[in-house]
């Protein structure tokens, strides 16, 4: 009867340990698409930081450089004018503010709103 039990107890924790994978493995499909959608490549580190901040790019940004160099690439690539305007206008090379930008189309005024908006929550 001892081993029955044990047995039992094993599924269970099997079953627990299987829906957690299944959570992760979504989690990280979420976050490829993500980074795909801002044409970065999703390398582990990347998803990994994006899945650890429950795909919110603001939280994943501000942990992982990797993530913001990623960002930095690809707002250069697609929004190289719009990005220096933005620097020249006292907006920092990082991460934050290519996300903007690539979250906004390349329009630097949307841009900026959103930036200010994202400020106003870290108050």
């Amino acid at each position: 009867a001892g081993a029955d039990v044990q047995r039992q107890g094993g599924a269970r924790v099997g079953r627990k340990a299987r829906r957690r994978q299944e959570e992760a493995r979504q989690a990280g499909c979420a976050a490829r698409r993500k980074l795909g959608d801002l044409r970065v490549k999703p390398t582990n580190a990347r998803v990994l930081a994006l899945v650890d901040a429950n795909n919110d790019v603001y939280a994943a940004i501000a942990a992982n450089n990797d993530l913001a160099e990623g960002l930095i690439e690809s707002a250069m690539a697609r929004y190289g004018q719009e990005f220096s305007q933005m620097v020249d206008m006292g907006y920092n090379l990082d991460g934050l503010t290519a996300y903007a930008l690539l979250r906004c189309g390349g329009s630097v005024n949307l841009a900026i709103g959103d930036l200010q908006w994202g400020d106003r929550l870290l108050e």
